[in-house]
């Protein structure tokens, strides 16, 4: 070939190189977008339990390793591997653009495939393996190849490791910027559907451009194997490596990347968060790295005279700093604590995020991504073929991840924890150095025990785990805590690390605390009241149900609540085994369902049982962890709620609990249009300010006289429940417990939804509520005004249309009284007083009605009317009547205080609390001479009373200035209690 024209094709090749370049780097980040995007997908047809999400990595991992194999064979026999290259993107294009269809088709085969596997765990995951490969293995098997392709294209007989460094480099941190994109801005943005189909027109645009291009390329130059390109070291150095040590190296390496990468996962889910946020961060840091690393090893160490000592070297420094980053967990872990405050901005959240993953992943990270280039290197001295050479190493390297990402989810964490599985990696790293060590020399022999006995050691220093009583609190949500606070004042109870989470039971000096992944999902403390009324007031609106599906153990205690109604059956889907172990720790309130025959355990993702059983449920109790946590919101859309409509018989009733606490009200709305959009009947439950509890059915959700009664007498025939009911409610009254938790119901609820101004509903394809709660997490916490709306929602007639059509009389009207409470705590003092008047018509002499009239409409009052209810009141409680006049000093009405007070003291002339509050009014009424006497009294009766004295000595100091002239004090005496 004349100079001239190999000339010309050396620039063209040149612009090739950099133009493929280009779309690699965009080919990364569409291969990034679609792993989230398809285990997402899949996440709805299999769930999210550990064998589901395995079955789904496997079968990626393992159409990737064979396309490499494949492609890397072929690389070598075709003239335009370019060309190739644009075919292969072209179909993965085309392939990602059928694959939603694929997966809604999935859907509906889910109940053949699941349902006849249920109990045998083997084959379920089996059949997950097998029709997840049949759906994206095609596309992964083009992918896998894409890389062999390339480098085939791009190297010469001069240059051998050029491309290779380069272009994986280039392709990983594509896929880092396409893991930010996805996961910070097109997912939230565009949901699933759109960003699939994005990508795959990217795809299809750098296939056809790649065609493009390689026209007029000259064929790929052959290689023969007897001829290896500038061999790194002379002839006679050149180490015996056989093919097997290399493949067998890059798949031990791939398997201890992937070790720690999910380790890594674990142990920064209890320092940031299990959002989606964070695990793109993670995913991100990890990415960069392994392209960082790629980076390194094309600009400095391919020059490098002698690297046969480099694999040794790097997993020597990678271990050193695996070993660094697991030091600094605790302090990481300490850092989350203490910046909470700051973590209210979402730009904030994710500096974090990607600093304190840095720290942990980074460098170990960077090695990872020197050894593939460097593997590679080293293959091409023995094989000759670039196409072969990178389709076998990364081949192997891929099979390796695919054993390490499997293996550590389901064996090693669950049976040795994380830190002894990052030991497990170390000693994966060690024995691949020693596989690939040079051993021509005695010196090579001396060396390699050097490395080994380094390698050794850093792993015998390696620092302990931390308590796990000062790593598993969360304090990236509850704010910082000292440690030394922390051990002296918990009792740790029980630890397991298990194939999905950590779970920890502690006990405080008041109760016992379960711990997923360090937040707090159940208690005997105030999270009894939610666990409670998840069993009891479904169970109060459909009182003959008898087949119950629960959907998260918990502590257990809804499920044992439940079981306490004769012949009612339970089945339960828990998806993590360590958590129902935890039960024993909770039998004091639980009720040990796990020891009823009645109880029945499902280890699945309680969605995907739902999917793939045939049962039907009287009842579907769905008690998850909060929705900002990344795979439970699929418990909350539109979706879920078809599935559990299409589960539950005619009457059926579904209850699903819904946080108040870091919620914004767009957020309850978006979750009550979902439900309303499935259910034609729909009510609030309002357990607690933080808490409610949604009903759904095709039936009306409220009941009648008659479900109403029969929920009574069953309440009345257990003990257990009637002291569950009264310890944790105060009272065991059905239609007391209704009047004062259902607050909402039917067409009222339309208000709320659309409160926002929205119309978009929580779906599976565009996952809106896995995005937007994260960002409130931590912000001011907005609970109050959240409970504010829904009962401003509230028309306060349906109270009483409630309380006749579920029979109540005059015996129950106090029940008036704790609604209008709960109205009253939240200062809507309108719908409070209609409610206290619907209930005065019930029973005109109810004492606590009669003092809510007090308080809260004390200008209507008429004096006759007074002096009638106070009597009523003083007869029935004196308390209650103290608090009514406290209120209504509050209000300025120190004249029915006044007689409030003075009647109290004729009743009970030794309260000091009475005669205090006596004076104060005195005082604010201008009669000094009355007030001081009142006061002195007070004091006479406990001289040391503090509340007395201070009100005593504002009042003199007010006096005072009065009698001299001066400006009375600007702060009047106030109540003293």
């Amino acid at each position: 070939m004349p100079p001239a024209t190999m000339a010309a094709h050396g620039d063209r090749l040149g612009r090739a190189y950099w133009m493929a370049s280009v779309l690699f780097l965009l080919s990364g980040g569409t291969g990034l977008a679609y792993e989230v995007i398809w285990f997402k997908r899949f996440s709805h047809v299999w769930g999210n339990s550990t064998l589901a999400t395995a079955a789904v990595v496997a079968s990626f991992l393992f159409a990737l390793g064979i396309g490499a194999r494949q492609f890397g064979r072929l690389a070598d026999r075709v003239r335009s591997p370019l060309l190739w290259y644009g075919l292969c993107e072209i179909g993965i294009g085309f392939l990602a653009l059928s694959i939603p269809f694929e997966i809604h088709s999935l859907l509906a085969l889910s109940a053949r495939i699941s349902s006849p596997l249920q109990g045998q765990p083997v084959l379920h995951s089996l059949a997950r393996f097998v029709f997840t490969f049949l759906i994206i293995g095609p596309p992964c098997v083009l992918m896998g190849g894409t890389l062999p392709l390339l480098i085939r294209q791009f190297t010469s007989s001069s240059s051998v490791d050029r491309p290779t460094a380069w272009l994986y480099a280039t392709n990983t941190l594509g896929a880092a910027a396409g893991c930010y994109v996805t996961g910070f801005h097109l997912l939230p943005s565009i949901g699933l559907a759109s960003s699939n189909t994005l990508a795959a027109a990217l795809n299809l645009t750098i296939g056809a451009v790649a065609i493009v291009v390689s026209r007029g390329l000259p064929s790929a130059q052959p290689l023969p194997e007897a001829q290896p390109s500038a061999p790194a070291v002379p002839a006679d150095d050149l180490p015996a490596f056989a093919p097997i040590a290399l493949y067998g190296t890059a798949a031990i390496t791939g398997c201890a990347a992937l070790v720690l990468q999910i380790v890594w996962t674990r142990q920064l889910a209890l320092v940031l968060g299990g959002s989606t946020y964070a695990f793109t961060a993670m995913l991100c840091v990890v990415l960069t790295g392994i392209g960082v690393g790629s980076l390194v090893f094309h600009l400095w160490l391919k020059n490098v005279p002698n690297l046969l000592y480099a694999p040794a070297v790097v997993m020597l420094v990678l271990a050193l700093a695996t070993i660094l980053g697991q030091a600094l967990i605790p302090h990481l872990t300490y850092l989350g604590g203490a910046v909470t405050q700051l973590r209210g901005s979402l730009s904030f959240t994710a500096a974090l995020a990607l600093a304190i993953s840095a720290l942990l992943e980074l460098l170990p990270a960077i090695g990872m991504g020197i050894l593939f280039p460097l593997f590679v290197h080293l293959a091409r001295a023995r094989v000759g073929e670039a196409g072969r050479a990178v389709g076998s190493i990364y081949a192997w390297n891929t099979f390796g991840t695919l054993v390490g990402a499997t293996g550590t989810a389901l064996v090693a964490i669950p049976t040795w924890g994380t830190a002894r599985s990052v030991t497990i990696a170390l000693g994966l790293y060690a024995a691949a150095a020693l596989l690939l060590f040079p051993s021509r020399h005695a010196r090579d022999h001396l060396t390699r025990l050097a490395v080994c006995l380094l390698i050794a050691g850093a792993i015998a220093v390696s620092p302990t785990p931390a308590d796990p009583l000062l790593t598993n609190m969360g304090m990236f949500l509850y704010g910082y805590q000292a440690p030394e606070q922390v051990l002296q004042t918990l009792k740790l109870l029980s630890f397991k690390e298990g194939p999905s989470c950590n779970v920890l039971v502690d006990q405080t000096s008041t109760m016992t605390r379960l711990h997923v992944n360090g937040k707090v999902d159940a208690s005997t403390g105030s999270d009894m009241l939610a666990q409670l009324s998840l069993a009891y007031f479904p169970r109060f609106l459909r009182p003959a149900a008898r087949n119950l599906l629960v959907i998260g153990f918990g502590s257990g205690t809804t499920a044992g609540a439940s079981l306490l109604i004769p012949d009612v059956r339970v089945t339960c889907c828990e998806i993590e085994p360590a958590v129902f172990a935890a039960s024993k720790y909770f039998a004091p309130s639980n009720h040990s369902p796990e020891a009823s025959p009645r109880f029945t355990l499902v280890l699945d993702d309680g969605r995907s049982y739902l999917q793939g059983t045939r049962e039907k449920f009287d009842l579907i109790i769905s008690e998850p962890s909060n929705p900002w946590l990344a795979g439970i919101s699929n418990l909350f859309t539109k979706e879920f709620y078809q599935t559990a409509k299409e589960r539950l018989n005619d009457d059926g009733l579904l209850a699903q609990w819904v946080q108040l606490y870091n919620f914004a009200t767009s957020d309850y709305a978006l979750v009550l249009r979902t439900v309303m959009s499935v259910f034609p009947h729909v009510a609030i439950v309002l357990v607690s300010e933080g808490d409610t509890i949604l009903l759904a059915s095709q039936s009306p959700v409220a009941g009648t006289s008659q479900s109403v009664q029969a929920a009574q007498a069953a309440v009345n025939s257990s003990p257990d429940v009637q002291s569950d009911l009264t310890q944790w409610f105060g009272s065991a009254d059905v239609i007391s417990l209704l009047m004062t938790h259902l607050v909402l119901e039917g067409e009222d609820l339309r208000g709320l939804a659309e409160r926002d101004g929205e119309q978009v509903l929580n779906s599976d394809l565009n996952m809106r509520l896995e995005f937007d709660a994260p960002r409130r997490l931590f912000q001011q916490d907005a609970t109050e005004p959240l409970v504010r709306e829904i009962l401003a929602t509230a028309r306060p007639s349906w109270f009483a249309e409630a309380f006749a059509r579920w029979g109540g009389g005059k015996d129950q009207a106090g029940a008036f009284h704790l609604a209008a409470q709960v109205f009253g705590s939240q200062r809507l003092l309108g719908p409070a007083r209609e409610i206290v008047a619907a209930g005065l018509t019930y029973d005109p002499q109810q004492p606590q009605l009669l003092g809510d009239r007090l308080s809260l409409s004390p200008k209507d009052v008429d004096p006759e009317t007074f002096a009638g209810s106070l009597s009523t009141i003083l007869a029935s409680d004196a308390s209650r009547a103290s608090t009514i006049g406290g209120a209504l000093m509050g209000m300025g009405r120190y004249d029915l205080g006044s007689e409030i007070f003075r009647r109290l003291v004729a009743l009970h002339p030794g309260s000091v609390t009475a005669w205090a509050n006596l004076a104060v009014s005195y005082q604010r009424l201008g009669r000094s001479d009355e007030a001081r006497k009142a006061f002195l009294q007070a004091l006479a009766l406990d001289p040391l009373d503090e509340a007395a004295q201070r009100t005593f000595a504002a009042f003199q100091r007010e006096a005072d200035a009065k009698q001299s002239g001066e400006k009375p004090p600007s702060s009047p005496p106030g109540s003293p209690g």
